[in-house]
């Protein structure tokens, strides 16, 4: 079917962000980032908030080490926590939000991987908003997060989506970078993060239409 003249090419990713805060089923934690700010340390030295350090350098684990890596996931939040606090000054409610939904996740993932019969029970997977301005260390967080699990990453702007089968870039789009980000493997790429950023510019685009 061609494409109307007033179709709303956000049409599509707006309704399933409104499925998504409205489905009673999808738990969604929101994590807010302070403004960056200057802020006098410890030590004397003045840092600022949401600073980032860029992570170490360290030997890229084998497919098989990442899968056992989530198959023996029993991390606790407050250790994702002090691994955020290696990269990322202050923050803290973001990122104890942020390791609580990463833990309840995975841990959850860990025991379906075990047990067939637990990933057809009823679960509320928890899915997190990060709200902040730009350059406080959202991305950041989550990009080291997926490093530390060993899980692929992918960072999608909401603003580049438009109804399936149109130009633009669509949900299918989204897996195959998933899958690209895990090395063409679907197993791994099944338990990647996915990272939709911007989406506040939808709300913005859709209050101009009216």
């Amino acid at each position: 079917m061609p494409k109307k003249d007033d179709d709303n090419p956000l049409e599509e990713m707006q309704k399933q962000l409104r499925d998504l805060f409205k489905n009673k089923n999808v738990q969604v934690a929101f994590a807010p980032f302070m403004e960056s700010m200057t802020g006098n340390t410890d030590n004397g030295k003045t840092e600022e908030k949401g600073a980032q350090e860029s992570p170490p350098k360290e030997p890229e684990p084998t497919r098989d080490e990442k899968l056992d890596s989530i198959r023996t996931f029993d991390r606790k939040p407050k250790e994702i926590r002090d691994y955020l606090d290696r990269f990322v000054i202050k923050q803290e409610q973001a990122k104890r939000v942020l390791s609580v939904a990463v833990c309840d996740h995975y841990n959850h993932v860990r025991a379906c991987m075990k047990d067939s019969k637990k990933a057809k029970a009823p679960y509320v997977k928890p899915n997190v908003l990060l709200l902040g301005p730009t350059g406080v260390g959202k991305t950041f967080l989550m990009r080291n997060v997926a490093q530390l699990i060993g899980v692929p990453f992918v960072k999608a702007d909401a603003t580049k989506f438009s109804e399936t089968g149109y130009v633009g870039y669509d949900v299918d789009d989204l897996v195959r970078d998933l899958v690209k980000a895990a090395d063409g493997d679907t197993e791994l790429a099944q338990y990647g993060i996915v990272y939709v950023d911007e989406i506040d510019k939808i709300a913005a685009e859709a209050s101009k239409s009216g």
